[in-house]
Parts: C-alpha cells; structure tokens; sequence
C-alpha cells in the first residue's frame, strides 16, 4: 500500500511539472512564473493567463506560502508591482527620515530607529532643520490614497488641505468639510441641497463624518511578505482590516496626536461602491509637528 501512494504521488507531481520543484519549488526554472517560464506569468498570487490557448496553469505562489488571506484591493497600486515596490521604498524612506521603525517593530528596533536619525541629523549642515512634510494628491474617485508619509503614535502631525479645493459626489459640489444631508418626510428621501439623492439612504464608509468629507487612518498601502526564497520578494496590497479601525475626520484640517504606526492614507468619505461617478482631487500636506523629537529613555543601546 506505501509503495502505491509514492507512486501516485510521483505521477502527479510529474503531471503538475513540479518534478524535483516539490522538493524545493524556488530551485526549478521550469516551474509557472519563473524565469524559464514561456507563459510569461509574473511572480504573484493566483496569476492565471486566461485567453483561448492557455493551459491554466498558474503563477507560482500556490505553491508557496504567500497565498493571501485578506480582500483584494483593486486600485492605485493595485496589480502594479513595481509600484507596490517603489511606493513602500519612499514609505521607508519617509521612516528613515523621521527615525520610526516598521508596524509592529519592537523597543529595541523603534530606539534604534531614533538614535540612528540622530546621528544623521547631527551629522548634517542643517540638523533638524526642516520638519518632516509630504503633500500628495487624494483622489475623489479612489477608495484609498496612499501619502507615503510616515506615522508614528504618540506624535503631533498636522494635516492640511489647500485653500479653495473641492471635489465633486456625482452632481454634488463640495470642499473637504464635506456636505450636510437631511430626511424630507415629505418627499420621503433623503436631501442635500434640497434635492433628492437615492445613493444618500446608503452608508457612509465612516459614519462620523460628513458625506464626503476628508477621512484619513493609518495603515501601510503595501507591505512585504516573509522572504520565502532568496530575492522574491512580494509586496501586497492594503490591508483594509486593519486600516478602518484607525479612521478619523480631517476637513479642511486638523492637528493630532497619531494613535497608531503606519503610513497616512486618505479618501473621500462616500458610500462603498459609490466612487464611480465622483470627481475631483486635492492636494493634502502632512506635516510632523513636534521637531526636533524629545528624546527617549534609551535602554538597549549597550547591547548593539
């Protein structure tokens, strides 16, 4: 019976092409998504080419560990890889900049990260010259706009819009303080502006703002997976999770104090699926407020 099994086994490695890839699947060129693959396939999860002539075989993460399990995220930086990659190396540099350490670092790691900015801005013509600033662009049509500016919790960082800016829910023209919304018992709906709109029964995506005021959380846009093989990395989307539990209204603007680590990602507050027919953008600036930083009790510098 134990020699039977071996042999389907074998028989059905041979017909999935692993070969000696079951072994170690990252050492056989041949395998979906490697170099040596003709399809083509890029290295990332459940990538499927799907036209007449197609074998279905897929990327070669299934037979990986980077399967993910959280919602896909299909918009800016989306499927772009490379810019998945890009973005998350000005978020780090943002990070280097400020002397924050990654989401979920450690005491050690996030003392590190300060005593190491230090001594670059010490080292510098100018220490602690500039505040720490990123102005970036929130799009009225876009569920989530990344800022690539770093946070960090137990800081001060001002968030600010442009003067004049607006954007548009559909036919409805409005700044970043959003627009008010009422019940008209008569015309039994829901009003802004005095005219009936059918999208404003539905929920807003942060029901303690405004229809269409600026929201922001922290969160990272994309974020790394654990290495599984020498050079392949993989940068996936926004965990939104994790984000919607950071959520707070901005307006036109507001000063505070960060609760949580990550990067700033903003949006419009609309109805889920709602963001097909908005327009407009606006240009928001983060600025961190408290700088130079006050310095910590540093504890784990005599063991580095």
């Amino acid at each position: 019976m134990g020699e039977l099994r071996i042999a389907a086994a074998a028989l059905l490695l041979g017909l999935l092409g692993l070969g000696k890839g079951a072994v170690d699947p990252w050492d056989d060129a041949d395998l979906p998504g490697m170099v040596g693959d003709a399809r083509g396939l890029p290295n990332m999860p459940f990538t499927v080419d799907t036209n007449r002539v197609a074998d279905g075989i897929s990327s070669t993460s299934p037979y990986s560990v980077s399967s993910p399990s959280f919602p896909s995220y299909f918009d800016a930086l989306s499927n772009d890889l490379g810019g998945r990659r890009d973005h998350a190396a000005l978020l780090a540099a943002s990070r280097e900049e400020q002397g924050i350490a990654e989401y979920g670092a450690g005491g050690s790691a996030r003392e590190n990260a300060y005593v190491d900015m230090v001594a670059r801005e010490n080292a510098s013509a100018d220490p602690f010259g500039t505040k720490p600033s990123r102005t970036f662009t929130v799009h009225a049509s876009q569920e989530w706009n990344p800022s690539s500016m770093a946070i960090q919790d137990g800081v001060t960082y001002k968030i600010s819009v442009e003067a004049g800016a607006s954007w548009s829910d559909g036919g409805i023209a409005a700044d970043t303080t959003g627009y008010e919304t009422m019940y008209n018992a008569r015309k039994h709906c829901f009003t802004a502006n005095d005219k009936c709109y059918k999208h404003l029964k539905q929920r807003r995506r942060f029901k303690h703002a405004q229809w269409f005021e600026l929201v922001c959380g922290v969160a990272d846009s994309s974020w790394q997976l654990y290495d599984v093989a020498f050079e392949k990395d993989r940068y996936m989307p926004l965990r939104e999770d994790r984000i919607v539990e950071t959520l707070f209204a901005v307006g036109a603007e507001r000063t505070l104090v960060a609760q949580h680590t990550g990067e700033l990602i903003c949006f419009a507050n609309d109805a889920q699926g709602g963001y097909f027919n908005n327009f407009g953008s606006v240009n928001v600036t983060v600025t961190r407020e408290d700088w130079p930083p006050a310095a910590p009790t540093l504890i784990y510098q005599d063991q580095r």
